[in-house]
């Protein structure tokens, strides 16, 4: 495997169905020399990374590798954890989130997160777990509830399952209708930015199917970066991809290639990546 501390990425192919490529976007993230650390365990080491607005960006990469924990820096939740810290830059929004002024809390409010395991409140029901983001940051302004639920609950693709038993508990909902529950509640917020990670992996292949639909749908209205193990998934869904892997065991987990999804799993620059992608190593 080369060394993929000294390796740079390539920069991004354009792909053929992108408005925007990284460079170009104002609107999307963008992730300089960011460090990630456990205590005094350092998991993420210096990546560089720009996810351009209103594309699907996937991250894939063994496990262990800092891909869930790059996602979770990217919303200020790593520094929940107590020992966690955090060092670089994440520009979003034309500022640094990092910035000492910037409220962790209204970071969150503007990039949603959907987690690995369907996670609806378990005592609300299912229009209450649809608005309950716009309930806590008071961002319904003169819209209805009732409106602001049947649109995130559409925009989910849920609406049609669900409009006749709103009242009825979210987990009466099947898995896979409980992960769309969970997507309607991030977007119910409109945020700007989606973090979703492994969101199908607890899933069937008939809930991933209808999931993956919906990542498709929605990219036109958000920017989306999703962490998967599934590489056929990242094919699927995204137009942008970025490979992470750890070089030794005990060293942080670094990106080795960003760039269009067809130009990483047909013709990667980095032998790393293709011996993964190709999965010789894994």
């Amino acid at each position: 495997m080369p060394d993929v501390a000294t390796e740079p990425a390539p920069a991004a192919t354009k792909v053929e169905d992108t408005t925007a490529t990284p460079e170009e976007s104002t609107e999307g993230l963008s992730i300089e020399k960011l460090n990630a650390w456990f205590g005094k365990h350092h998991v993420v080491a210096d990546v560089d990374l720009t996810a351009p607005a209103h594309r699907v960006t996937a991250l894939i990469g063994p496990s262990g590798c800092g891909k869930s924990t790059l996602l979770r820096c990217v919303n200020r939740m790593h520094e929940i954890v107590p020992g966690a810290r955090v060092q670089g830059r994440v520009m979003f929004g034309g500022q640094n989130i990092y910035d000492p002024d910037i409220d962790p809390g209204s970071v969150r409010s503007e990039i949603g997160m959907v987690f690995q395991r369907p996670n609806p409140f378990p005592t609300m029901s299912i229009f209450e777990n649809a608005i309950i983001g716009v309930r806590l940051a008071k961002s319904a302004g003169s819209r209805k509830l009732d409106d602001i639920a049947e649109s995130a609950l559409r925009r989910a693709q849920l609406w049609d399952e669900v409009k006749d038993r709103l009242n009825k508990p979210a987990v009466s909902l099947s898995g896979g209708q409980q992960q769309r529950l969970c997507i309607a509640r991030a977007v119910a917020v409109d945020p700007a930015l989606l973090l979703m990670d492994e969101p199908c992996s607890a899933l069937d292949p008939i809930a991933t199917f209808k999931i993956e639909e919906l990542i498709r749908e929605i990219a036109d209205q958000y920017t989306v970066i999703i962490v998967t193990h599934n590489m056929q998934q990242a094919a699927r869904v995204s137009q942008f991809t970025g490979f992470m892997t750890i070089q030794h065991a005990g060293e942080p987990g670094r990106l080795v290639e960003f760039g269009a999804t067809d130009q990483i799993f047909g013709s990667p620059a980095q032998a790393a990546t293709e011996a993964y992608v190709s999965g010789r190593v894994g």
